[in-house]
């Protein structure tokens, strides 16, 4: 059964090109506009070549069923870092 933050994922990651990495798609889903629950659950996949949507769902199932607990959400430096250089914040 899907849930509601699955379909967010699906919308913050239309027009996403794969294969990609785990730190483009928490690119791409940030400049989509994509809220913090969706942005955290992102950031806490394996590092991995995701071949598509399908894979990233995947991805999260194992994530859900490994945890067993619900995704935190992203610290500031997952987000900064999810932004790009231009908008990290130098320490």
């Amino acid at each position: 059964m899907r849930d509601f933050a699955q379909d967010r994922i699906d919308a913050a990651l239309t027009g996403m090109r794969y294969p990609c990495e785990r730190q483009e798609l928490v690119r791409h889903a940030t400049a989509q506009g994509a809220d913090d629950e969706v942005i955290g659950r992102l950031c806490v996949l394996p590092e991995h070549h995701y071949a598509d949507l399908a894979d990233v769902h995947a991805a999260l199932e194992r994530t859900t069923h490994d945890s067993g607990s619900a995704r935190p959400s992203p610290t500031t430096s997952q987000t900064d870092a999810a932004r790009g250089p231009d908008r990290r914040t130098e320490v």
